[in-house]
């Protein structure tokens, strides 16, 4: 039996229990026999404990006296042992005060000495002064650079020690002087090893100069061997290639300044401590020297300096770019390690410098070629069909100045110019826009819409037909635009995500990643910038152009009003005729032969109300060529859009039906309004004829499968009804007060 499961921490009695009676069916015994068993090996286990226990007990009583006496004599050693330390520290207090003049007095005998010492060596220091300039002059006229070189590091050495005698400045100017000399004297040396290339002379040189202090004047002269031959390419160049466009050459001679470069920094490297500083400093200087300047050339070409190409300012800078990048990679391949970055982000600067301001211009800049894209489409008046056809084809040419100007965004400001681009577009959109906006407006002025009613030779049938179909055209053409403008802002708003996480997320150890140029010229836009990039990481495409797609949807709802409109002129036009009818005085011609108790329905409605019924009855067959083709631009447009007296709960039926639904409700409130404006009904023939004529329309509604308006209804009622009960039944139909007061008018009620 295990019996070590007992002093398990998390020993359970009921899981050993079932596990110990569990092997009575292995052994063959019987279980009552196995549990017998078990309980004899438990009490003879817990009498074995018991004596251990005993045995334990008594072995600690018994060493228990010993345990104590030992205790005892520990505290009696710790008590001895804190006298002692007690005595230690007061032995170490009484030394420090006694001796503490006297190590005062050791601590300036130091110092005296240390002043001694100082004294002797800037005794020693001015007597090596003495002996070296004494026959300094000699030394310089056997040329012997080496002995020349040495007296000037030990005069230098010499005048560091002697910073505070009274003529340091007249020693330090003597120095000077023989610095000049030393460099005169070897300048052609210098030269000579330079054009050469010749490394051990070089490295020599490098030695003298930077031991008196002259690193910087030998780099010069380092400087000077290559910027001449460099100045000289430039204007060859230009020379060679006078009439072509100076990007071509300003592209071979950044070409041969990276050429140099990759030719200078090996031997640079083994010549100098910091080959890229020096290297740098020889571009900047030559660029600086360049004439006339890469940004004088810049201005030559463009008239003024607001109207510079955007696409010249891209070539300047994609040339630029490759110069920066050939640099970049030709430092990572040699693994310079160290070398100043401040030097590298001087000529960066340089090299962005004759296009900087432009990209802090960038925005009108890309808006004043956008408006001259406006002024090219040449959106001017015409016919109907011309002019929609116009404003259809400058779509396209719209979205692709759009696309053209997020190209030229990424090319020219590698995004740092997103929020200058999204101004210029949405300033070009709401331009482009509201010159299609003012072509409807002079086009609904053509069609006569908005002023007095056209002539019966302007309102055939053929050219109502005509222009209503071009009408739609211009609908298709609101959808084409809505369309193009989602695609539009879904891909800018990837490319703006892609862009600003490129800026905000790059590393700033990089140090081609620190020129930044807005965030050194224009700060407070760079933060704007900032802001931007979270909201539209937040809010999506719901951030770009949100204004211009509002826009556009208000072009569209003008587009369909204008093509109801067209439509509905007609109709208006011969309901307004019922009111200047001669029908309803009593002196009519028409009413003389006919008898008053005529029956309503042997009446015909007059010439307008048949016109109307007929123009009606013809709209379905004029929708449908619109709506049997699947048209996306067109669908996209009539979804988004809305008509004159139709709503939303119209929308879920058919396309063709909801503009149906449209021109019979603006059927049925101007006849309505026309009929208010009877003068009066003199007869109960030009009574009976109103109800016809009201009979006749509702037939021609609900042919349309359109209900007539309560309105319309009422109106009738009230015509039939007796005088006497004629207020009581308008009470009883709730009409409207002008209605009542109207038809009671005409009634002579």
């Amino acid at each position: 039996m295990d019996f070590q499961k007992f002093s398990d921490e998390s020993f359970d009695v009921k899981d050993w229990i079932n596990s110990a009676l569990k092997a009575h069916k292995d052994a063959g015994q019987s279980l009552d026999a196995h549990a017998s068993n078990l309980v004899m090996k438990l009490q003879l286990f817990i009498q074995e404990v018991n004596k251990s226990l005993e045995e334990t007990s008594q072995i600690a009583v018994n060493n228990l006296p010993r345990v104590l006496r030992e205790v005892e004599g520990i505290k009696i050693e710790a008590a001895s042992l804190k006298e002692q330390m007690q005595m230690v520290k007061d032995v170490i207090k009484g030394i420090e005060e006694s001796t503490s003049q006297s190590m005062k007095t050791l601590v300036d005998i130091d110092n005296v000495k240390e002043r001694l010492q100082a004294a002797s060596n800037a005794l020693q220091e001015a007597d090596n002064w003495t002996t070296l300039s004494s026959d300094v002059d000699e030394i310089f006229k056997t040329g012997n650079v080496v002995e020349i070189s040495s007296k000037l590091i030990g005069m230098q050495k010499s005048l560091n020690v002697l910073e505070d005698v009274p003529d340091f400045a007249e020693r330090k100017r003597l120095l000077e002087s023989l610095k000049n000399k030393l460099e005169a004297l070897l300048s052609t040396k210098l030269v000579t090893a330079f054009n050469g290339h010749l490394l051990d002379e070089a490295k020599y040189y490098v030695k003298i100069f930077t031991e008196v202090g002259r690193l910087e004047q030998m780099q010069t002269y380092y400087t000077n061997c290559h910027k001449g031959n460099a100045l000289k390419i430039w204007n060859e160049l230009r020379e060679e290639n006078p009439t072509s466009d100076f990007t071509q050459w300003l592209s071979k001679f950044y070409d041969i300044l990276l050429s140099l470069w990759h030719k200078e920094i090996v031997w640079c490297s083994q010549v100098f401590q910091d080959p890229v500083s020096v290297l740098g400093s020889l571009m900047v200087q030559i660029l600086s020297q360049l004439e006339p300047p890469i940004s004088e050339c810049i201005r030559r070409k463009s008239a003024n300096e607001d109207d510079v190409e955007l696409s010249l300012l891209i070539q300047v800078k994609e040339i630029s770019s490759r110069l920066l990048n050939g640099l970049e990679s030709s430092i990572k391949s040699m693994q310079v390690c160290t070398f100043s970055v401040d030097s590298m982000l001087v000529l960066v600067a340089k090299i962005q410098e004759p296009y900087v301001p432009y990209l802090i211009q960038y925005s009108a800049i890309q808006q004043i070629e956008l408006m001259n894209g406006i002024e090219a489409m040449n959106l001017n008046l015409s016919e109907l069909s011309e002019t929609v056809a116009i404003m259809s084809e400058s779509v396209g040419n719209a979205f692709r100045l759009a696309e053209e100007a997020r190209n030229s965004c990424m090319l020219f400001t590698d995004g740092y110019g997103s929020l200058g681009l999204l101004d210029a577009l949405q300033n070009f959109f709401s331009a482009y826009l509201g010159r299609l906006d003012g072509l409807i407006t002079d086009l609904r002025n053509a069609c006569c819409i908005n002023g007095e009613m056209p002539d019966d030779s302007n309102l055939d049938d053929e050219n109502q037909w005509s222009n209503f179909q071009n009408s739609f055209k211009m609908i298709e053409m609101c959808g084409n635009l809505l369309v193009r403008l989602a695609d539009y802002r879904e891909n800018l708003t990837k490319e703006l995500k892609i862009r600003l996480n490129k800026i905000f997320s790059s590393s700033e150890d990089e140090w081609m990643n620190q020129c930044n140029y807005l965030q050194q010229m224009n700060p407070t836009e760079f933060l704007n910038l900032k802001d931007f990039s979270e909201r539209v990481h937040t809010y999506d495409i719901n951030t770009v152009l949100a204004s211009t797609q509002e826009q556009i949807e208000r072009l569209n709802e003008h587009s369909h009003r204008f093509a109801f409109d067209v439509v509905f002129i007609y109709l208006k036009r011969k309901l307004d005729e019922i009111p200047k009818l001669p029908i309803w005085h009593s002196n009519s011609p028409s009413t003389e032969a006919v008898t008053d108790d005529l029956p309503t329905f042997s009446l015909s409605p007059q010439s307008c109300i048949t016109d109307v019924g007929d123009y009606l009855l013809t709209l379905p067959q004029q929708l449908e060529p619109f709506f049997t083709h699947e048209n996306s631009h067109l669908f996209a447009a009539l979804k988004a859009g809305q008509i004159p007296f139709a709503d939303k709960h119209d929308c879920d039926v058919d396309d063709d039906h909801y503009w149906v639904i449209g021109f019979a409700r603006g059927t049925m409130n101007v006849f309505v309004d026309n009929i208010l404006r009877i003068p009066e009904l003199a007869t109960s023939h030009a009574t009976q004829q109103l109800i016809a004529d009201i009979d006749y329309l509702c037939n021609i509604f609900e042919a349309v499968e359109v209900s007539p308006n309560n309105d319309l209804q009422a109106i009738k009622e009230l015509l039939v009804v007796d005088k006497e009960k004629f207020h009581e039944k308008a009470t009883d139909l709730s009409v409207e007060k002008r209605i009542e007061e109207s038809i009671a008018r005409i009634r002579n009620v």
